[in-house]
């Protein structure tokens, strides 16, 4: 869902960025440092960023930052946030060479790719916070299961339980991979009550592991494995 809410975002802030650096490069104080050359009317000026924004979200995907998976870390965001906007500042310079006619301002290309990432990144961090304290709340939370006993895995558990922002709530903790879990693990894979697994029990036998792995498949179940420091 939040996927999902990130292209209408994204577009919004495209076309907003786009507008702020239309208004800096005509206002009175940047005009009379550095006099446009290149003229253009608002209303068609609209209409170039509103062509351009849609022309970007394409370029947003490829590029990664729609991907439905867990929320990156900002900094990852924000990686994904430059490549797409450098890439979709390749596709317009690539059009303005084609089309000479189209557009000249060189002020409005440049600080609008500025515009953009900033924009684009900030729309994100609202819908990320927004998104973490859904997960405080337990809305939208990965129901997990974790298998392990040894020092790294209650630490593990520990961490799960007091970053409630993470959107990771803990729905059982089996010390090993026996019969008694795996009957435990079915029974709450019928009644829906989990989304993950994450597997720390290092010592473990690997035919365990390959069944656990094989039963999550099945399930569709997410599995993690988090090994030990070794």
């Amino acid at each position: 869902v939040f996927s999902f809410i990130l292209i209408p975002v994204d577009y919004i802030m495209l076309v907003i960025a786009g507008l702020v650096v239309y208004f800096l490069r005509y206002e009175s104080f940047i005009a009379q440092l550095r006099p446009p050359i290149f003229e253009i009317g608002l209303g068609e000026y609209i209409q170039i960023v509103l062509l351009v924004s849609i022309i970007w979200m394409p370029i947003f995907a490829f590029a990664g930052m729609y991907a439905i998976r867990r929320p990156r870390r900002l900094v990852d965001d924000f990686t994904r946030v430059i490549l797409g906007c450098s890439t979709g500042l390749v596709a317009i310079v690539f059009f303005i060479f084609f089309r000479h006619e189209l557009f000249g301002s060189r002020f409005i290309v440049l600080f609008g790719w500025l515009g953009a990432i900033v924009f684009v990144f900030l729309g994100r961090i609202i819908v990320r916070s927004v998104q973490r304290s859904m997960y405080k709340k337990s809305i939208g939370v990965l129901r997990v299961v974790v298998f392990g006993e040894d020092a790294n895995t209650y630490h593990l558990v520990q961490s799960l339980k007091e970053d409630k922002a993470a959107g990771y709530v803990i729905i059982r903790h089996f010390k090993n991979l026996d019969d008694a879990s795996r009957g435990s693990l079915i029974n709450i894979v019928k009644n829906r009550q989990a989304d993950m697994v994450i597997y720390a029990a290092p010592n473990q036998r690997r035919e365990n592991l390959a069944n656990l792995l094989r039963f999550c498949h099945e399930n569709h179940l997410d599995f993690s494995y988090a090994a030990d420091v070794l």
